[in-house]
């Protein structure tokens, strides 16, 4: 269903959802998704957790690491070297093309993230356990549903777009 097939005196329920909605998310995120007070990953600038979540999926130049973040070369670049001084990316040469330059987490900013994402899980699992099978299986169903539809109402050229989960919370 899209917005032109909405009833008008649905309108007014749509907004009441939509406000309901952009409440629930980020809370119940900021809950199932918090880590211990100590973990590394607090003290992380976003910029510096952003460029962890998009290197997890592999190596990437900085051209495409900016591109990801929509942030300049030069900025990407910035936050890639403080990156590289405290040791959680490593920079290679590419092997087809010499002049590329690629980053990549090292073994401590996988380290980090890895134990960051086995602590998010392990919290999702005791949320998620106070529901039952089925009403987690919904759950799941509505939320891939609802991220196609964002995806499709999204005007990005590239929809290889961060985890959201990963952008805004450590």
């Amino acid at each position: 269903m899209n917005n032109d097939s909405i009833e008008p005196h649905d309108t007014e329920l749509l907004v009441k959802q939509a406000e309901t909605i952009e409440d629930l998310l980020p809370r119940l995120a900021r809950r199932m998704f918090h880590l211990q007070e100590n973990h590394p990953v607090l003290d992380m600038p976003v910029g510096q957790m952003r460029v962890c979540a998009a290197l997890m999926r592999g190596p990437m130049t900085l051209t495409a690491l900016s591109d990801e973040m929509n942030a300049t070369v030069s900025a990407a670049t910035q936050i890639a070297d403080r990156m590289e001084k405290v040791g959680l990316v490593v920079r290679s040469l590419g092997t087809d093309d010499r002049r590329l330059r690629f980053l990549t987490l090292s073994e401590a900013g996988h380290e980090l993230m890895r134990s960051r994402r086995l602590i998010r899980r392990a919290q999702a699992k005791t949320v998620l356990g106070a529901l039952s099978p089925e009403d987690r299986q919904q759950f799941v169903e509505i939320l891939q549903r609802a991220l196609k539809a964002a995806y499709s109402s999204w005007d990005h050229v590239d929809h290889n777009e961060l985890d959201p989960a990963d952008l805004d919370l450590p």
